[in-house]
């Protein structure tokens, strides 16, 4: 696979619940059988 990088929203568990964020990625690191999307547009409502 390439060495892209993605803008990609993890979320982590911690004590005090869920926490998100937006992290950069390479797409190298990501484990075996994750599917990577393509995305052009979006909105979240």
């Amino acid at each position: 696979m390439s060495t892209s990088r993605l803008k990609a929203l993890m979320l982590k568990e911690t004590d005090n619940g869920v926490v998100p964020s937006i992290e950069w990625l390479n797409v190298d690191n990501l484990p075996d059988g994750d599917v990577v999307v393509d995305v052009h547009y979006s909105s979240v409502n």
